[in-house]
């Protein structure tokens, strides 16, 4: 039987398949690389006013409330209570795939109560020095917490690759993986 992966954070799949919420980089990268792996692994995606015909790729769509800002955080929330829901009702995940800080702490709190492992893709500088006020201070707290404790951690390109390693991982890398094509270099380092 082919593994089952939970994704997380995308605002809808396939990429720009709703006009209600704004595609971006995740999007396509998710759009892409399931594209790749849907024929190895079975997935569930969560993600805001999405359908899929995909074979081996279902979807769970969730309304998303607000506009831009507001869209990723009522998507954790569905996401959370999606999640827990089906892992109780006796859905198996292997492995959970999270591309935010926000949706990475849905990941860690799976591998907290039930022991699902989870791995973060990083694709934005999410928290940063340079972003202030009380929200960026708990939103870098949240980020810090999910990456620390993910079983991986993916960066979207190499730059991010290399804050990343500087901001969070003194004695971890992440890997970096360029948009698009294959998977087999994938690794985690542990630096000593």
């Amino acid at each position: 039987m082919k593994k089952h992966i939970l994704i997380l954070g995308c605002k809808n799949y396939p990429a720009f398949s709703s006009k209600k919420v704004i595609s971006g980089g995740m999007e396509v990268y998710v759009t892409e690389i399931l594209g790749y792996l849907k024929k190895y692994f079975r997935f569930t995606v969560i993600a805001g006013y999405s359908t899929s015909d995909d074979v081996g790729v279902r979807v769970r769509s969730v309304p998303l409330i607000g506009k831009f800002a507001l869209q990723p955080i009522s998507l954790f929330f569905y996401s959370l209570f999606i999640a827990i829901w089906q892992v109780i009702r006796g859905t198996r995940y292997d492995l959970v795939n999270a591309q935010t800080p926000l949706s990475g702490f849905v990941g860690y709190l799976l591998k907290k109560w039930f022991g699902i492992p989870y791995i973060v893709t990083v694709h934005i500088f999410a928290a940063t020095p340079a972003h202030v006020g009380w929200a960026a201070r708990i939103y870098g707290h949240v980020e810090k917490l999910v990456l620390r404790h993910a079983d991986q951690v993916l960066s979207a390109g190499y730059e991010l690759k290399k804050y990343l390693d500087t901001r969070w991982f003194q004695r971890w890398s992440c890997c970096s993986r360029s948009s698009g094509y294959g998977c087999s270099h994938l690794r985690w380092d542990k630096r000593e």
